[in-house]
């Protein structure tokens, strides 16, 4: 996503904290093209990451976040989640458009929970039923 030459600060940023985990964790390139065909832009995958990214800068502990209370409900305030301000005048690096404020709807904070935190709630009672047979 970031291999085109735009002169952006934030793209030089986000270039230089890569460089530096690349370098410290070893991490290899992921040469895989993007693709944003037949998306509307509030669904385009740099959105998505950022607002992935969002919510493990709000949430540090995102398992505890969802269990601690009612599942359900804190599943909806987890992932109702905002963009970080770049992404709220951009789509994609380096095109600005008019500032609008993108969150994941509700009905997709639901599904978002549905596909992903549930099985992990089914695998981590399945760990704890196996400690306690122990």
């Amino acid at each position: 996503m970031l291999e085109s030459k735009i002169d952006d600060a934030y793209i030089e940023t986000l270039q230089k904290k890569y460089t530096y985990a690349q370098k410290k964790y070893n991490l290899k390139a992921i040469n895989e093209k993007v693709k944003f065909f037949r998306m509307r832009p509030s669904g385009f995958p740099t959105i998505r990451l950022s607002q992935l990214a969002q919510t493990y800068i709000k949430h540090k502990h995102l398992l505890s976040s969802i269990i601690e209370g009612d599942p359900k409900e804190n599943i909806e305030k987890v992932f109702c989640i905002n963009t970080s301000a770049y992404w709220s005048t951009h789509h994609v690096f380096g095109k600005t458009h008019t500032s609008r404020k993108k969150r994941l709807e509700q009905i997709i904070s639901r599904l978002v929970g549905h596909q992903h935190v549930n099985p992990i709630f089914v695998l981590l009672l399945q760990s704890t039923r196996d400690r306690q047979n122990r």
